[in-house]
């Protein structure tokens, strides 16, 4: 009997020690609880703190300059895109303007230092720089009005009108205009009634 009882009493150990085990694993359950109870979703209509609002660019020029239009729309799409803060992208504009500025500058005073070239030359300048420039523009006869006004505009926009060589070139073509013997209707040049075989073959000339 004490056998049986000795039994009986390592069942009742062994499952008053199953009872300590599931208690034991009882606090874990509740933190696992604990931790399902955090990922919760934000409430419906709330907005995240993180979301930027949609910035709004207004871009300056300096003083007597226009920005082109096309070209601010196509930065702005590249700013929104990188969503750069407007203050920066304001530095980006400031800058490309500083730089056109500057190549402005430089443009206009190599045009000067051009115009001064052909003033100080010796053939074509001095006292007669106005004679040379009324000579040059005897080239703009050459062309339909349309065009001659276009080639007119194309050089004093650019600058080349100032440019020593293209004076030299112009002034050239109009001396030779200028030089043009004129001949009277009805007048033929000397040689005109010669004809064409004679004047390609003189040695078969009777």
């Amino acid at each position: 009997m004490s056998t049986e009882t000795q039994e009986a009493g390592a069942a009742t150990t062994e499952a008053g020690g199953q009872q300590n085990t599931a208690e034991g694993t009882q606090p874990e359950a509740g933190k696992q609880g604990a931790e399902c109870t955090q990922t919760t979703e934000p409430a419906e209509g709330t907005k995240p703190a993180d979301t930027p609002a949609e910035i709004v660019y207004e871009f300056k020029a300096p003083e007597g300059m226009t920005l082109d239009q096309a070209q601010v729309e196509k930065f702005t799409a590249i700013a929104k895109e990188l969503k750069l803060p407007a203050d920066k992208a304001q530095a980006m504009v400031d800058l490309v303007t500083e730089v056109e500025v500057q190549r402005h500058q430089e443009h206009e005073s190599l045009k000067a230092k051009w115009a001064d070239e052909i003033a100080q030359d010796k053939e074509l300048g001095g006292d007669k720089l106005t004679e040379t420039l009324a000579t040059a523009k005897k080239v703009y006869s050459l062309l339909p009005a349309e065009e001659a006004e276009s080639f007119k505009a194309m050089l004093n926009a650019s600058g080349f009108g100032n440019h020593p060589s293209m004076v030299r070139l112009l002034h050239a073509v109009g001396k030779a205009l200028s030089e043009d013997k004129f001949v009277p209707g009805g007048a033929s040049p000397a040689g005109a009634d010669i004809g064409i075989a004679q004047r390609m073959y003189p040695s078969m000339n009777p």
